[in-house]
């Protein structure tokens, strides 16, 4: 299912939308908006699938000097598309 498509709850306009314009005061709306609509405007993975990180909390984050350094990788994450950044 292609990102944006009501179908999918994490990326549903209805959804997402009003939770971006909560973050009004914490973060720049306008540049997260700008990010969003570029990713979903990405053209569809037509490559063999990739490994996918499923868990990007904190405890799998690694830094050094304030900058991501690793993330952890958990041998159990599913096989699926990816967008390169």
């Amino acid at each position: 299912m292609p990102m944006g498509d009501e179908r999918d709850s994490v990326a549903c306009e209805a959804r997402v939308r009003p939770r971006i314009a909560k973050l009004k005061g914490l973060i720049d709306i306008d540049a997260v908006t700008a990010v969003r609509e570029a990713a979903l405007s990405a053209p569809a993975w037509n490559s063999p699938p990739v490994w996918v990180h499923g868990d990007l909390g904190p405890g799998n984050l690694l830094t050094v000097g304030g900058r991501l350094s690793a993330v952890i990788d958990d041998p159990r994450m599913p096989q699926g598309p990816s967008r390169p950044s």
